[in-house]
């Protein structure tokens, strides 16, 4: 599965504006390979977008972003309700990411999204792995992902419906880059059916 991570600064003056156009997303439930799109607003920096969507495969974004992207980007002007973008991908190997019929009534039932965003060292990797695999498989709309342009940047995204019930450190050695938890907003959300 490869996740697309999206951050967008939005002064305060354009939010209502972002928002709006965020909701005009919702073509995007036709495209092959499209697993579920799910955004909203970090509860400590409220100036910033999140949203995280779900792809199959990278052929499967890939198609999207040639022949449908740049239709829907033109159409409702987003560019003009955000200051900057940040647009990062990753790759998930848990194996929770092939049922996606589960992650998708995950994600359809939460109302925050959790993202950890950790840098592990080469010298680190086997203890993240060892750590990796015991946590995800415990946790259902958890999802532990590593970039795919930075080998020791990973992610660990995590649905749920309250904040603080689900903090999940899988070891404090790694390094935190950042820690975010997202109210999700119910009309970002697209899930196929």
């Amino acid at each position: 599965m490869l996740i697309k991570w999206i951050i967008c600064i939005v002064e305060d003056h354009k939010k209502q504006a972002f928002s709006y156009a965020q909701e005009k997303w919702s073509e995007t439930e036709k495209s092959n390979g499209f697993i579920a799109q799910v955004g909203g607003w970090d509860l400590k920096n409220k100036n910033e977008a999140c949203i995280i969507s779900l792809w199959e495969s990278r052929k499967s974004l890939n198609n999207f972003m040639t022949n449908t992207h740049d239709t829907i980007f033109n159409r409702i002007k987003q560019d003009k309700t955000y200051t900057t973008i940040e647009v990062k991908y990753f790759d998930s190997a848990n194996s929770i990411s092939d049922n996606y019929e589960l992650l998708k009534e995950e994600i359809k039932d939460s109302k925050y999204l959790r993202i950890e965003t950790l840098k592990v060292s080469k010298d680190e990797i086997e203890d993240f792995k060892k750590a990796e695999i015991n946590h995800s498989t415990a946790i259902p709309g958890k999802e532990i992902s590593k970039s795919t342009t930075n080998k020791e940047e990973y992610i660990i995204s995590t649905f749920c419906n309250n904040v603080e019930n689900n903090i999940i450190h899988i070891n404090n050695n790694f390094n935190q880059i950042s820690k975010r938890n997202i109210l999700l907003v119910d009309l970002w959300r697209i899930i196929p059916s």
